[in-house]
């Protein structure tokens, strides 16, 4: 092992790096009755906490946010394989992708040191990776690359590595202090994202500090303490008097050695497990050194403002929890949260409540490290340091009520003596629509200080599709006119994710915590805990919408940095009507068929249709429908769809809701199918998918109608708004249901930690359709009715993921719901636990038969499902000789839920 580095004893070299401290001779009578506590003294010995020098040293940047405000001195860079024309070939052709070859390898990655490694991302790690460290012509790294995110080889393991979202990523500090290359052999290199620091070692935390800094000569030496050996490095001998011994030496762990290695030193050792706790744990578990805590709560009426803390002396605050209830569809963007340090008179953090907490849509699950939200709770651990006095206010500017404002604020009233620290700002920007050929700008700030992350929540104005993720980010330092150093390969990419994320999840520093493609939606965020963006007079910030910034899109971000002193925060908050959530598309099934395809329609005489927008009919939503409008009851309108294949098959409309639609029935062929659907909603609401029932039907044209079956007594009218038809090959299994997750599965116990959805189920707000579904994503079972688990989700070793359906029951009844799963389970109805096995084993139908009481109307079945390795799925369906349940993965019942 090289000199310097750290590594687990060997023969050569039994312990760490050591600092030399002379004693006197009179200690040495002390020092005698060590020599049997060798074992002890040797554990407490490397276990010690080396005083840091400058920056905190790897690996504890990974969850000492306390330092997270010190104002840095190093400098970030990317290395990436982004198109530098100009274009939109960051990787495809593998043209950017390479420094230069090197024999049969590609260079991707080399610098002169001294530096710090601390995030490597790439969606196609393919080939065997190898580092260089410090001129040396050996690799200290070499292994297919692919395993470097697998989590099985110290120190990438997990949750510092993942393969999720489409990406692979490393958060793995890897410290340098001459230089370092990286080499890909054996596979083309493509898309790849380095990013590091470099700077003065001192500033990378990489020092070895002075025996001066690092030592004081205690009064009593104590045996958990230290370990006495003479001038030759062996250990006293316990019969020889002190004055017969040379002067002793106590060998002392140090600092963190200047580079990299794969061994670690025990302390390096209880470092990784500290962080991994903390990162497994999340950040609303976190716990934080607070000597001061406010805990209240209080309504708040439109247009009110309340002051959550207000702090005269200094010191810094640690944690921020908030809890609103309020009827207010769309509070999260209405309440804003504003943050005044040091008596200025501007505040340095002004956003909308939900936003701040990466919640810009509504989703219920954010649950980042630094902050985030986990469902009802808000909460904050970015440190907010302060010298004279903080105040933080949240103001309601909508037009109802906060019914419930519940806040938890912890402070510690001194700083702690560390370098300056910088001051807490957010800012919150939107353009609905981004401008053409313009990249969208998430913050743009003059002065000195460091970059620490975003949310941003994106919405497409053109239809479907995600095609806006595209985009590359750009940040500008310090007045630079080009982002050739800090620029990336792709708006997922710069989230850790690829190939447009393909689901939804949340890990301690990155997530993408809403998509949906069909309505060309999606929310992520991005913290930057070591991998700061430090800036000396400046910075900015943008990213594409698209590869030539062409989508025209619904943008909104929250920025987080640090500043050397408290100033305005960088943009005014606009007004709440500019604030407000943009419509995004219909929750269309993938295999819908649009009703305005199936034209012409077929009507009874005085019925008048006609083709509209969902928006013009008042819907928050995108995308056109069929409107009938019925001159009376039994009015009908009839349209024609084809089937490929003989079978029975599951029939269901995508129906418009609002205060002039009426009751609708349906019949295929002149046969009705399932029980009429009332379609009166007190305001224009979202379509629903409405399932009607089972039938069967041969291969060829058939006719779908649509009749007014009645009216709602507090409708305005008949009318009815097809948005789409959808038509599914029948089993007897659930073969649609809403997912949330993965979530972490480290041990069994895990199975009984409520990641959201299990409290909450019975709540109206928190079903999906009734306002609190973001974060859900539908996902269809495959021809068996199995629900693929495995093949749908990332990462899909260790974790746990929620399934949500409904089952319509004729009449209340004692039924038996069976249950397939792979592998642990929990399964509620309608809020109940009503089965749990800890199991581990392969899915199979019908294994579990759960006795269960099922209501008239809709019933609520939440399933969850742990997973350690291999397959991860399940199976649902009800015992159901005489045919009479209905499936859906959302319902409408008597109280308008969905």
């Amino acid at each position: 092992m090289r000199s310097g580095t750290c590594g687990t004893p060997s023969e050569s070299e039994p312990y760490p790096p050591v600092a030399i401290v002379w004693l006197p001779r009179l200690a040495i009578a002390r020092l005698r009755r060590l020599y049997s506590c060798l074992p002890v003294a040797m554990a407490a010995m490397v276990c010690l906490n080396p005083q840091q020098s400058g920056a905190d040293a790897p690996p504890r940047q990974l969850y000492h946010l306390s330092e997270l405000p010190v104002l840095r001195q190093t400098v970030c860079h990317q290395r990436s394989s982004y198109d530098r024309s100009g274009g939109g070939d960051d990787g495809y052709s593998g043209t950017y992708s390479a420094i230069r070859s090197e024999g049969a390898g590609s260079v991707i990655f080399e610098e002169e040191g001294p530096g710090c490694i601390y995030r490597i991302w790439s969606s196609s790690p393919d080939g065997r990776i190898k580092v260089y460290f410090d001129g040396e012509t050996r690799p200290t790294i070499d292994m297919p690359w692919r395993d470097m995110f697998a989590g099985e080889k110290a120190p990438f393991t997990a949750p510092f590595v993942a393969n999720l979202l489409g990406g692979y990523v490393s958060y793995v500090p890897m410290r340098f202090a001459e230089s370092c290359k990286i080499v890909i052999h054996g596979a083309p290199v493509r898309f790849y994202q380095i990013t590091y620091h470099t700077g003065a070692l001192d500033d990378l935390g990489l020092t070895v500090p002075p025996e001066s800094e690092s030592w004081e000569e205690p009064e009593w030496y104590e045996p958990d303490d230290y370990y006495p050996m003479d001038d030759e490095g062996a250990p006293f001998s316990p019969e020889a008097e002190p004055w017969e011994q040379e002067p002793a030496r106590i060998v002392l762990p140090t600092d963190s050695p200047r580079t990299f290695s794969p061994d670690m030193t025990h302390w390096e050792e209880t470092e990784w497990e500290r962080a991994a706790e903390v990162w497994r744990g999340g950040g609303l578990a976190m716990s934080v050194p607070a000597a001061e805590a406010i805990t209240r709560e209080s309504s708040v009426a439109p247009g009110e403002t309340v002051c959550l803390v207000d702090i005269a002396d200094g010191g810094m605050i640690h944690a921020l929890d908030l809890e609103l209830k309020s009827d207010s569809e769309h509070i999260g963007r209405e309440a804003v949260l504003r943050m005044y340090w040091d008596g200025q008179a501007s505040p340095s953090v002004v956003a909308p409540v939900g936003d701040f907490f990466l919640s810009g849509f509504g989703q219920r699950m954010a649950p980042a490290l630094p902050l985030g939200r986990m469902g009802d709770t808000y909460y904050c651990r970015l440190p907010m340091p302060f010298e004279a006095g903080a105040r933080i206010e949240l103001t309601n500017e909508s037009q109802t009520p906060i019914d419930r404002l519940w806040w938890r604020v912890q402070w510690e009233v001194e700083l702690p003596p560390v370098r300056p620290m910088g001051r807490l700002h957010a800012c919150w920007r939107r353009e609905a629509p981004t401008r053409d050929g313009e990249d969208f700008t998430i913050l743009a700030v003059r002065g000195a200080g460091h970059f620490v992350g975003c949310s941003l929540t994106m919405q497409g104005l053109e239809g479907g599709g995600l095609g806006f993720l595209e985009g590359d980010e750009k940040v500008y330092v310090d007045g630079a006119s080009e982002a050739v150093d800090l620029h990336g390969t792709g708006t997922d990419h710069y989230f850790n994710g690829g190939g447009y994320f393909g689901s939804a999840a949340s890990t301690a520093l990155y997530g993408c915590t809403l998509l949906d493609e069909a309505g060309s939606r999606c929310a992520a965020y991005r913290l930057h805990v070591t991998d700061t963006v430090p800036f000396t007079s400046g910075i900015r910030v943008t990213i594409e919408h698209g590869d030539q910034s062409q989508y025209r899109a619904d943008y909104a971000s929250v920025a987080y940095w640090y500043q050397d002193e408290a100033c305005a925060a960088a943009s005014p908050l606009p007004s709440v009507a500019a604030r407000l959530p943009g419509a995004s598309g219909v929750r269309r099934p993938p295999d819908a068929m649009p009703a305005e395809a199936l034209l012409p329609p077929v009507a009874q005489s005085g019925i008048r249709w006609q083709v509209r927008d969902h928006a013009e009919l008042g819907a928050p939503v995108q995308g056109r429908c069929l409107l009938v409008e019925c001159g009376g009851i039994g009015s009908f309108i009839t349209q024609q769809f084809r089937v490929p294949l003989r079978g029975r098959y599951r029939f269901a409309a995508v129906l418009g809701r609002g205060p002039s639609f009426g009751v609708a029935s349906v019949a295929i062929d002149g046969t009705l199918i399932g029980p009429p659907f009332d379609a009166y909603a007190p305001h224009p609401a979202p379509p629903t998918t409405v399932q009607f029932g089972v039938v069967p039907l041969s291969a060829g044209p058939h006719q779908v109608t649509l009749r007014a079956a009645g009216r709602n007594e507090r409708a305005q009218g008949l009318s009815i708004g097809i948005d789409s038809f959808v038509l599914r090959e029948a089993h007897d299994f659930v073969d649609e249901y809403l997912v949330l997750g993965p979530f972490p599965l480290h041990e069994p116990r895990d199975m009984d930690r409520d990641f959201g959805p299990e409290a909450a189920l019975d709540m109206p707000r928190c079903l999906p359709g009734a306002g609190g579904d973001e974060g859900w994503e539908p996902m269809a079972t495959d021809e068996r009715g199995y629900l693929d688990l495995a093949a749908n989700l990332r990462p899909r070793t260790n974790v746990v993921a929620y399934a949500l359906c409904h089952v319509h029951s004729p009449v209340e009844r004692d039924a038996l719901l069976l249950l397939g799963s792979d592998d642990r389970v929990k399964l509620w109805l309608n809020g109940l636990l009503v089965h749990k096995s800890m199991a581990l084993r392969s899915a199979s139908p019908d294994k579990d038969k759960i006795r269960v009481h099922v209501r008239q109307g809709w019933n609520a079945v939440l399933v969850k499902v742990g997973q350690t390795t291999g397959g991860w799925g399940l199976y649902v369906r009800m015992d159901d000789p005489e045919g009479v349940y209905q499936y859906s993965a959302r319902s409408v019942d008597e109280s308008g839920w969905r």
